[in-house]
């Protein structure tokens, strides 16, 4: 039985109410007063969709007087669809290159000129003095943003390259999800199958080309590398690393301090579902795929020397404070 058709007042009257609410939700999410324009009042936290960057962010601004700048990259040219950003990097660039409005963005959030409903989900100080700027777009721009901006604090969160390109595919962020979702498989498992092994090397080889250009540039040795997995196992002991690198930055930083309450809490983002482990957050992917493609994923790292960092294993091959020494020239 359809229901009764609403009378123009009673669609006036609900449509007055939504528009209300949303205005309040806004409202609520643009009232910060963030009057310190100092670029090195920002820190930058680069890590590639599906890393576990929005979860580190949280922890981040746990601290006192810190407030979240949430992927402010992702407002220009229409990004979001479907809901969701499908990842388009900023281009590779170092200290010497150009990234026009893109460059000029970059350094608006991180001198805290970029407030809106999207770049604020999560107000975590209406009167900070300092800020995060978490942003999924910058990895291969990360030269640029150390060599150009030396006095601001720069953090690179990695995470193993077949675990964020399985996230991205379950997700249906991938370039042809239509190939690779529940109903393409309910119609054809095999060819589906087999979509998902090229989706996962097309993911991996974008991965790797950007992190494999920003981890071997020289601009790249102030950069604080995280690795995800660590993160997971041994949250504190990462946060105390952090907390060393900050001291370098004692003017706005040297006090940063986070909550640790805020470890246990995942983000918004967060699809971890049903794992209730360290072992299961990391190890998402290795029995998903076929051993000729999980062979075909090492060469692309091996070609950008990324085999030095991760391998067959879902743990890295190493600790976060040796991944630069591991990656130079």
């Amino acid at each position: 039985m359809a229901p009764p058709e609403q009378s123009p007042i009673s669609k006036l009257v609900r449509h007055v109410r939504w528009r209300t609410q949303q205005s309040s939700r806004a409202l609520h999410q643009l009232a910060v007063l963030d009057l310190h324009r100092d670029p090195s009042r920002g820190l930058h936290l680069a890590g590639w969709q599906r890393s576990g960057s929005t979860w580190l962010a949280r922890m981040t601004t746990s601290a006192a007087s810190t407030r979240m700048v949430y992927e402010p990259s992702n407002l220009r040219h229409g990004l979001l669809t479907g809901g969701e950003p499908h990842l388009h990097p900023l281009p590779l660039a170092g200290p010497d290159d150009e990234l026009g409005v893109e460059g000029v963005d970059v350094i608006d959030a991180l001198a805290g000129r970029i407030s809106t409903t999207w770049t604020n989900p999560k107000i975590t100080d209406r009167l900070p003095r300092r800020r995060v700027v978490k942003d999924v777009r910058t990895v291969g721009a990360v030269p640029w943003i150390a060599g150009r901006l030396p006095d601001t604090p720069v953090v690179l969160l990695l995470r193993h390259p077949m675990a964020v390109a399985h996230s991205i595919i379950e997700l249906g962020w991938n370039a042809d999800p239509s190939s690779t979702n529940a109903a393409a498989e309910a119609q054809d498992p095999e060819a589906t199958h087999r979509a998902r092994q090229v989706a996962l090397l097309d993911e991996v080889g974008r991965w790797a080309s950007n992190h494999g250009f920003t981890l071997r540039h020289s601009a790249s040795a102030a950069v604080h590398v995280i690795l995800y997995e660590h993160l997971v196992e041994d949250p504190r002991s990462e946060l105390e690393r952090l907390g060393q690198f900050l001291t370098r930055f004692p003017t706005h930083w040297g006090d940063w301090a986070p909550d640790l309450s805020n470890i246990e809490a995942p983000s918004k983002t967060s699809f971890r579902r049903t794992e209730t482990t360290a072992t299961g957050w990391i190890d998402s992917w290795s029995s998903r795929y076929e051993t000729a493609t999980l062979e075909a994923a090492q060469r692309l790292l091996a070609a950008e020397g990324l085999d030095r960092v991760y391998g067959a294993s879902n743990l890295p091959l190493l600790s976060g404070d040796k991944v630069l020494d591991a990656m130079a020239p």
